[in-house]
């Protein structure tokens, strides 16, 4: 049986080098959409429709781990779900 004291984290840089990484991506894409919507304008709503299923998707209303593993196995492909887990 676990205990709580074996849930902390080894080390905060652990915790804290994924998470700026995951800003660090999301910076990135924020970056390439706003130069491609002032170049091709419709790409705003095209990224918006094209991405929308992507929340749902994310693990965000569910537990990714508790799904069958062949669905587990699409999901990983989402960028999302590695920082919603």
């Amino acid at each position: 049986m676990t205990t709580l004291a074996e849930a902390y984290p080894a080390s905060a840089f652990d915790c804290v080098v994924p998470l700026l990484l995951f800003v660090a991506m999301g910076i990135g894409v924020a970056l390439i959409n706003s130069t491609l919507a002032k170049r091709f304008p419709p790409w705003s709503y095209l990224y918006g429709r094209l991405t929308y299923g992507m929340m749902f998707l994310s693990g965000v209303f569910y537990v990714v781990d508790l799904l069958p593993e062949h669905v587990r196995s699409l999901m990983v492909w989402n960028p999302l779900v590695h920082g919603v887990e």
